[in-house]
């Protein structure tokens, strides 16, 4: 579903469900100060981390996703050596500190 085109062209799309998500999260919390459910790694990883992947790979267009794949692959290539490089040398600092 998409939102109105002139709140989107203000706003992106998604810093609205950011805050959407900070007004419910806020709702929830208010509404109930014993906190009966914990994010825990355990339940992002097995049931909230695969429905935003399947989400953001079901609404991207086929054609979009191939014309840029050059472009993808190469920051994922990137990016996962930069932060193999930065995590290892922020342990081995750590170790030596």
């Amino acid at each position: 579903v998409e939102l109105n085109h002139n709140v989107t062209s203000v706003f992106p799309e998604s810093g609205l469900l950011i805050i959407l998500g900070f007004i419910l999260g806020g709702i929830v919390w208010g509404a109930d100060k014993a906190q009966t459910f914990r994010l825990i790694p355990t339940n992002f990883f097995y049931y909230l981390l695969p429905q935003i992947v399947l989400d953001a790979s079901y609404c991207m267009p086929n054609k979009l996703f191939f014309s840029n794949l050059g472009a993808i692959l190469v920051h994922a290539v990137i990016g996962t050596c930069w932060n193999a490089g930065t995590v290892g040398i922020a342990l081995w600092a750590c170790y030596e500190g």
